[in-house]
């Protein structure tokens, strides 16, 4: 069976690189399978270097975008159109909110034997305006008649996609992302690492103090002292777009407000590393700034 991928970017993200992932391991497996994309978005980097080695597994549609644009949209679904036809994929897997809706309709057109749908991440909910939400929470409940299956990453996804009436229970199956994790495990214990200066070991005293039961057996204090409990804001992400630190510092900063400490900060990931605007008046917050931006793709 031919398979077909359907995505809206390449850009540096975890649904992306899942999705490439999934992909390469398919054919590595023996199966016919590619990679449909829109073009990636200036500023939010690109993972088409993943394919230097098989570009006849990447297709790329430049009309296929992420912003609601009925003249693109519609080019994009003539194109997804054409392309089925002509590679006549028996199974259809799209990924993220545009992809998944043109790519869908255009499966369907094509009469495709199965269509998956894979939800990375919501495409309606309070990040977006209410004519986005209303345009994509619509599109998706029409869609759904024309999805065989649907494939979250977590729960969450699952719960707020039935609550918006979009598909039915069997219809969702959980699948964690898959990522190659020897690069971390590997990673020796080191006993520097578990300073009280080091983002591991605040995360170690940051454990709730622990009380004496009646029948002698240790369990967490319901409410410790604060000044006993230590905080540290440590942000795994990709440093642009949606997923920049300046948003997590934003939180940082709102959780120092309301009087938790946070004794420090950091970023491992890959992409583009700036500096968080962390709050300038260092009196009115017990924030102390420590940054540090990581690339995870060798290992940390």
């Amino acid at each position: 069976m031919r398979i077909c991928h359907v995505i809206t970017r390449l850009i540096l993200g975890g649904a992306q690189e899942n999705t490439i992932s999934t992909v390469l391991g398919l054919a590595k497996l023996g199966h016919e399978v590619e990679l449909v994309s829109g073009l990636p978005t200036p500023g939010e980097g690109d993972l088409l270097e993943s394919f230097a080695n098989s570009p006849s597994l990447l297709s790329l549609s430049p009309h296929l975008v992420r912003p609601v644009h009925p003249w693109h949209d519609a080019l994009a679904t003539r194109d997804l159109i054409r392309h089925f036809k002509k590679t006549r994929p028996g199974l259809v897997h799209t990924h993220s909110g545009k992809a998944g809706i043109l790519g869908r309709l255009a499966a369907r057109r094509c009469h495709a034997k199965l269509i998956v749908h894979g939800i990375h991440g919501p495409s309606f909910g309070p990040f977006q305006g209410s004519a986005a939400n209303f345009a994509y929470r619509s599109a998706e409940s029409i869609a759904s008649h024309w999805t065989d299956h649907f494939v979250v990453v977590a729960q969450a996804m699952t719960d707020q996609y039935l609550a918006a009436g979009i598909g039915s229970p069997e219809q969702y199956t959980r699948i964690f992302s898959g990522f190659d994790l020897s690069p971390y495990l590997s990673i020796p214990l080191q006993a520097n690492l578990c300073r009280a200066n080091s983002p591991f070991g605040a995360l170690v005293a940051a454990e709730r103090p622990r009380r004496t039961t009646a029948a002698g057996s240790n369990v967490p204090a319901k409410d410790p002292p604060a000044a006993h409990v230590v905080y540290w804001r440590w942000t795994f992400a990709t440093g642009v777009g949606a997923k920049s630190q300046r948003f997590a510092s934003r939180a940082g900063s709102g959780i120092c407000r309301h009087g938790a400490p946070i004794t420090g900060s950091g970023t491992i990931g890959s992409g583009r590393c700036d500096r968080p605007p962390f709050p300038s008046r260092r009196a009115a917050s017990s924030l102390e700034p420590i940054v540090g931006c990581r690339p995870t793709r060798g290992g940390l």
